[in-house]
């Protein structure tokens, strides 16, 4: 599908990479209450092209706050560096490290890491942490252990197994990881979240 930007309407905008990030941080946003923050979607960990037209895009001029979100996965330092490349290249302050904002004129940016702090990963850890003592936790384990039992190999995205895993278990198995954002099917008040709440309130700028 084509990428078309949406009009930028608020005063504080949250990129994110892809549609599952797009759908969980709606819907904490909306749990936490920072209705004058806008969700922009870029699809893909290359923003540097799309976070360029965000920035010339009518309206960015009203911003005051800029959050970027990018996957840790198995690179941290590598997925910082590839963000404030980034935002370096459209112009913008880009800062160090992951939940310390940058301030440059009218306009503060504040990047996040996923699934936080010092953590290799991605948005699915995160949602895998706050589900671990649900019941249905050791049945999503059980199915793991038997596939090692009988010589299996595991599917090589080993966290994106578990959360379709944990995910058959409900009512609706055919969800993804930002729609069952949006059916709560996440603890969005769990401490395994707790970087991510962290990354949103400076945002708002409530911190």
């Amino acid at each position: 599908m084509p990428w078309e930007l949406s009009p930028i309407v608020q005063p504080r905008v949250l990129v994110v990479e892809g549609h599952d990030e797009e759908g969980f941080f709606e819907e904490l946003i909306e749990h936490l209450g920072h209705h004058d923050v806008q969700v922009v979607n870029v699809q893909g960990k290359d923003m540097g092209p799309r976070l360029r037209t965000v920035v010339n895009a009518p309206g960015f001029r009203q911003v005051v706050s800029l959050g970027v979100e990018r996957d840790a996965n198995s690179d941290p330092a590598g997925a910082l560096q590839s963000v404030r490349g980034a935002l370096l290249n459209a112009g913008l302050p880009a800062p160090a490290e992951p939940l310390e904002p940058v301030q440059e004129a009218d306009l503060r940016v504040t990047v996040m890491l996923l699934p936080g702090l010092g953590r290799a990963g991605a948005l699915e850890d995160a949602c895998l942490a706050s589900v671990t003592e649900r019941p249905e936790w050791e049945c999503v384990e059980g199915l793991f252990r038997c596939l090692h039992e009988k010589g299996l190999p595991e599917p090589v995205q080993r966290a994106k197994a578990r959360v379709h895993a944990y995910l058959a278990t409900a009512p609706n198995p055919m969800l993804r990881v930002g729609e069952a954002a949006k059916r709560r099917y996440w603890d969005l008040d769990h401490p395994a979240f707790e970087d991510i709440r962290r990354f949103l309130r400076l945002v708002a700028g409530e911190a």
